[in-house]
């Protein structure tokens, strides 16, 4: 996909905002924990610096990509209200504040790879 053509197909998928908020997220490489601004939309998931800032995204992840989201094991990150999202070749670590929260992204998340999948069918 050329470049213009991916901007585009962002911002449009942007238009259609499912849920968004601040979370930490393990960076892939070092490990650390940044604070980010998760955004879900009804195809991907973006993580950005700051909020409402809808350019320049640290992380983006198709959502026809992801093979698992759960609750992590806190014993693994040794952090409380964790969020596991394993895609075909790599796995995010997020943290949110709290349990209900936890609960509500894992739900919201799973609703629109239920969709998707769902979307796919009816198209073959």
């Amino acid at each position: 996909m050329n470049q213009q053509i991916n901007i585009k197909y962002q911002f449009e998928d942007l238009k259609c905002i499912v849920k968004e908020g601040w979370m930490d997220k393990q960076s892939r490489f070092l490990k650390k924990w940044h604070k980010r601004w998760i955004v879900l939309t009804n195809f991907t998931l973006y993580t950005f610096k700051k909020q409402q800032q809808y350019n320049n995204p640290t992380e983006v992840i198709d959502l026809n990509q992801i093979v698992s989201i759960k609750q992590a094991d806190d014993h693994e990150l040794q952090k409380l209200n964790s969020i596991t999202i394993q895609t075909h070749d790599s796995i995010f670590y997020l943290i949110v504040q709290d349990e209900q929260q936890q609960q509500q992204w894992i739900s919201i998340i799973s609703s629109q790879l239920l969709k998707l999948k769902n979307q796919i069918k009816l198209q073959q």
